[in-house]
């Protein structure tokens, strides 16, 4: 001990214990946080991430073709009144093209097709992660790299996934089996398992994409955007386990951008700086993909859900867009719905929120004072979170504040977005229906801060159940 004391006593000893200790709560957090993964047991995944962001604006994109030419039509942006105009003479127009057509065309689409014990959910992909080819174990195809592109071309490509939804499923469960049962993880009857992945051209997926969108009677998809450490596989598992509770009848998509497990058997260190960086290269991509998404699927609806990391892409995405987007464009956009978002406090409610506030019809924001992913963050970059509800003394103007810190969780409290029954309930009100927080009573209690800033609460123990029966009738 003498000589372990000497030791420690040095500088070289106490920046060795300081790095040993982030290590351990690095690993710590990954492990308890991840959206999870046992297929792939011990190497998890965790939808988490730090922020400590470089807020000059980007670098000019490289020249993608002919698909570019809409991002160089730059002018002013539309202000909210010609937003909201342009919103209801399209939701005008739909009404009337709706009540024109026989009813058998305005059949809503199932969420998942039954097979056996279970239901096979088709969820639509872009990624820009590099792509090993059709030969490898489907959950091990998309890796955590960057695709790269052809010069002057897009590295993004596209597909669709099928994912297996048990009929035992359990609102909010990622059900996979035991990593001490290794033998039963392709049971589709039992667990969710990404069971096959089928890559598209750009053309053909727009095509596919802009079919299925219209076999919805409201002409609706939503887009994911998964954070930190989380595989193409879980991202693809927890965006079909999303649209199977929400009962969601449009088309389900993520956005699958690069970020690297970090676990036992990985002890890559610098996986969180890499995927911070990855987040800012990604942005471009992801701001292409959901411009060609407003104006290439006849989509009348779009809504965008984020969760931790991915907030960053998402935000910084429609900080551009904003000033490039037509009024009707941007009417298009419905809820921007960010979960646990690791992001400055400060930075979000001087400089995103009242920008983004002006570009969709809502924004919805979901905070924790008990998110210890977000706390770690705080002490890792010296600023509070806005994910963290805790130091959340300034209310964002424009932003619809919902408290998640009194529903069960996890010991990290992060991954409520989607696990949590009383959050995925009240989700489900915003996107089927658009319920304003106000009249959303069985699943929000009001509240007042003590800046006399309105927020909400999510109430404990709501069962997805009864919301059901409230949207569709018992």
């Amino acid at each position: 001990m003498g000589a372990i004391g000497d030791f420690l006593g040095t500088t070289t000893g106490i920046a060795s214990l300081l790095v040993l200790i982030i290590a351990v709560l690095l690993v710590i957090i990954h492990y308890v946080s991840r959206d999870v993964d046992t297929t792939n047991w011990p190497t998890g995944t965790l939808d988490d991430d730090h922020h400590q962001r470089d807020r000059s604006p980007l670098p000019k994109p490289p020249d993608h073709g002919e698909d570019d030419t809409v991002l160089m039509e730059k002018g002013a942006a539309p202000s909210r009144k010609e937003i909201d105009d342009a919103f209801e003479t399209q939701s005008r127009s739909s009404r009337s093209a709706r009540e024109a057509e026989p009813e058998a065309a305005a059949t809503d689409v199932a969420v998942g097709e039954e097979v056996g014990e279970h239901y096979e959910v088709t969820v639509y992909y872009a990624t820009d992660r590099r792509d090993l080819g059709g030969d490898q174990y489907v959950s091990k195809r998309f890796t955590d790299e960057r695709a790269l592109g052809a010069r002057g071309q897009s590295p993004i490509t596209f597909g669709t996934c099928k994912v297996s939804i048990p009929k035992h499923h359990v609102v909010g469960e990622l059900e996979a089996p035991s990593a001490f049962n290794p033998f039963d993880r392709n049971n589709a009857d039992k667990y969710v398992i990404l069971l096959s992945i089928d890559k598209k051209e750009k053309g053909e997926f727009f095509n596919a994409l802009r079919e299925r969108i219209g076999r919805d009677s409201e002409k609706q998809t939503f887009v994911f955007v998964h954070g930190f450490g989380v595989t193409f596989e879980n991202a693809a598992r927890r965006t079909a386990q999303m649209a199977y509770d929400l009962r969601f009848s449009g088309a389900p998509i993520f956005y699958g951008w690069p970020t690297e497990s970090f676990g036992f058997l990985n002890p890559d260190f610098t996986a969180y700086s890499e995927s911070e960086n990855n987040a800012r290269w990604t942005t471009w991509h992801f701001k292409e993909f959901l411009l060609d998404v407003v104006q290439r699927t006849g989509a009348e609806t779009v809504h965008i859900i984020a969760h931790s990391m991915g907030n960053r892409i998402v935000a910084d995405a429609l900080l551009h867009l904003r000033h490039v987007m037509t009024a009707q464009e941007q009417g298009v956009l419905r809820e921007i719905i960010l979960t646990a978002p690791d992001i400055d406090a400060d930075v979000f409610v001087h400089q995103i929120a009242p920008e983004i506030a002006q570009l969709s019809s809502r924004v919805t924001l979901y905070a924790s004072r008990n998110d210890q992913a977000l706390k770690v963050s705080k002490t890792i970059h010296g600023y509070r979170r806005i994910g963290d509800f805790h130091d959340v003394t300034l209310f964002p103007e424009g932003v619809d504040t919902i408290d998640a810190s009194e529903v069960e969780t996890d010991s990290i409290g992060h991954n409520y977005y989607g696990a949590n029954e009383s959050v995925i309930s009240d989700i489900c009100q915003i996107l089927n229906g658009g319920a304003m927080a106000d009249k959303r009573l069985s699943t929000l209690v009001s509240r007042t801060a003590t800046s006399g800033a309105k927020y909400w609460r999510v109430k404990k123990g709501v069962k997805l159940g009864d919301v059901w029966d409230d949207l569709w009738g018992a």
